[in-house]
């Protein structure tokens, strides 16, 4: 009997063998060599996503003055960069885009994880690379203070809508304009210190979780939004974070307004709102360097 599986020099014809037995080959093999074989052709790459093997523990596109892509696999790493190469005819977008819609379709996602853009990253087209991610799910969008104003305005402005927004500083002129941007609905927004983030700000905010870092809240404000709560504001808010860089006085935040207390690695208050749909719990750590003030909604 012949052995169809073998070439006359010897290598091994692994599309001879049955398909099961080809899938069975596959699940022996480590993440990397999955993730090595679904390059091999577009049968191997149809069968990897087909099988879902390859698991990935973070996929993240980092653009600035030359554009990243790393990808954290449960045995092995990937980084590919991404720069001007005039030995190759495409452009370094398009050689991301195709990288990321062949991991993203042997991973059967469409998430990235994380897309920051940082100083230069209007070396690249924005345009194209907004028109990109702008059809992918994007989790977390970090840009950082080192881009230039207009062009942070052209990133929060764009198509890309992420799940998560880090915002570390306000590039705009009018307060309206960031204000647009925090009523947009997201699951998060984390507000970094380089943002004069007030009352008004907070209560026009449509993410169900909100962090603020470095807040020039008040006591009095804080008092204020805790009883608008109370009422019915933030229907969306699931849980607020801030942190104060100052001694706050917790009698103050809480005054006028009817609680159960807890003492509990802090102080910890419990109050409902007055349709009786949900309860808050405050949890606030004071001391004299920074006060940290937590509010779940449960």
């Amino acid at each position: 009997m012949v052995d169809v599986t073998q070439t006359k020099n010897g290598r091994f014809r692994f599309r001879c063998l049955p398909t099961k037995d080809q899938m069975e080959v596959i699940k022996l093999m480590e993440s990397k060599d999955q993730f090595a074989f679904s390059y091999c052709s577009k049968l191997c790459k149809k069968d990897i996503s087909n099988l879902k093997v390859v698991s990935m523990n973070s996929l993240k596109v980092n653009i600035e003055s030359s554009i990243s892509l790393e990808c954290a696999f449960n045995d092995h790493y990937i980084f590919l960069e991404f720069d001007f190469d005039a030995s190759k005819a495409e452009t370094p977008e398009k050689r991301l885009f195709y990288q990321l819609k062949h991991l993203l379709y042997i991973l059967n996602t469409s998430k990235i994880d994380i897309l920051r853009f940082s100083i230069y990253c209007n070396n690249f087209n924005l345009d194209l690379i907004f028109k990109f991610f702008g059809t992918n799910r994007v989790k977390t969008l970090i840009v950082t203070p080192l881009v230039e104003n207009q062009i942070y305005v052209s990133i929060l402005n764009s198509p890309i809508h992420s799940e998560r927004l880090m915002l570390e500083k306000n590039p705009f002129n009018d307060s309206s304009d960031i204000q647009k941007i925090f009523i947009q609905n997201r699951n998060s927004i984390d507000i970094w210190p380089g943002i004069r983030f007030e009352l008004n700000d907070l209560l026009i905010t449509n993410s169900k979780n909100i962090h603020i870092y470095g807040s020039i809240l008040t006591e009095k404000e804080l008092n204020r939004f805790l009883k608008l709560w109370i009422l019915g504001a933030t229907p969306n808010l699931e849980h607020l974070s801030i942190q104060c860089p100052k001694l706050l006085d917790g009698n103050d935040v809480v005054c006028g307004i009817r609680f159960k207390e807890i003492r509990d690695h802090g102080r910890k208050f419990n109050f409902s709102r007055a349709d009786g749909k949900a309860n808050g719990i405050l949890i606030m750590h004071l001391s004299a360097e920074v006060s940290y003030f937590d509010f779940s909604v449960v």
